[in-house]
C-alpha cells in the first residue's frame, strides 16, 4: 500500500508543467517590433518609482557644437541606454517640432521608454524607432510607467495608425494597420491636443536610419 501511494504521488508531481528557460510570451518586449520576446503574465501593480528630478525648464542645459541646448536627464539604473547618450534629432509634423531620441538598433528598440517616468521627458520630447524596411509593427507597454501616444509611419513618414497606449498594458493589440518603417512615441494626449492624426507626414531627418543591416 505504501509503495502504491508513493507511485501515485510521484506521478502527480510529474504531470505539473513548469516554464522552460527558452519559453517566451507571444507578445513583443516593451516598445519594440513583434519579432522580439519578453514580458510576464503576472498582473503588474504600479511600481512607478518615487524620484526627484531636476527641473531643466530654466535652461540648465549644455550646448553642443551646433549651439543646440541639450537637456540633462537623471541616470536611470534600470536602463541600459541612458537617454542623454542617445542620438537626438528634431522632427516636424505639420507646424509642430519635436526632439526625438533615435532608437536605431534592435536592442534600443526593445528598451524604448522602459523605466522612464513622466518627469523624464517633456511635451516636445519623444522617441523615434526606425527599422530597415516597412512591415506590420506591434508595440506593447512592458515595464513602461507612463501612458504614451504612438504614431506608426510608412517609409515616407506618413502616419497610418495612431493609438494612446496604457502603461503596463501587455495584452491590447497596438499593431500598425499598415506596413510601417518609423514609429514615434510622445506623451499621452499630445496627438489629440495638437490635432496630429492619420494622413499627416513627419519630416524625418535623413540621419535617422536603422543600424541593423536589414535584420529587423
Amino acid at each position: 500500500m505504501t509503495n502504491l501511494f508513493l507511485a501515485v504521488t510521484l506521478c502527480l508531481l510529474g504531470c505539473t508543467p513548469g516554464p522552460t528557460l527558452d519559453e517566451k510570451p507571444s507578445a513583443p518586449s516593451s516598445l519594440t517590433s513583434a519579432t522580439s520576446g519578453g514580458g510576464t503574465e503576472t498582473p503588474i501593480q504600479d511600481p512607478t518609482p518615487k524620484v526627484t528630478v531636476q527641473d531643466n525648464s530654466s535652461g540648465s542645459g549644455v550646448q553642443d557644437k551646433k549651439g543646440d541646448v541639450q537637456d540633462k536627464h537623471r541616470f536611470v539604473a534600470d536602463r541600459v541606454f541612458q537617454v542623454d547618450k542617445l542620438q537626438r534629432v528634431k522632427a516636424k509634423v505639420d507646424k509642430h517640432e519635436f526632439k526625438l531620441w533615435v532608437m536605431d538598433t534592435d536592442a534600443k528598440r526593445q528598451e524604448g521608454m522602459m523605466h522612464l517616468v513622466d518627469t523624464d521627458f517633456k511635451d516636445d520630447d519623444g522617441m523615434i524607432f526606425v527599422f530597415s524596411n516597412e512591415d506590420i509593427r506591434r508595440f506593447w507597454m512592458h515595464n513602461t510607467y507612463v501612458d504614451l501616444d504612438v504614431c506608426y509611419c510608412d517609409k515616407e513618414g506618413v502616419i497610418n495608425t495612431v493609438y494612446t497606449m496604457k502603461k503596463f498594458d501587455e495584452t491590447t493589440d497596438y499593431s500598425s494597420k499598415k506596413p510601417s518603417m518609423y514609429v514615434i512615441e510622445l506623451k499621452a494626449g499630445i496627438l489629440k491636443k495638437l490635432g496630429i492624426t492619420v494622413g499627416m507626414k513627419w519630416d524625418i531627418p535623413e540621419t535617422v536610419v536603422s543600424k541593423d543591416d536589414g535584420k529587423d
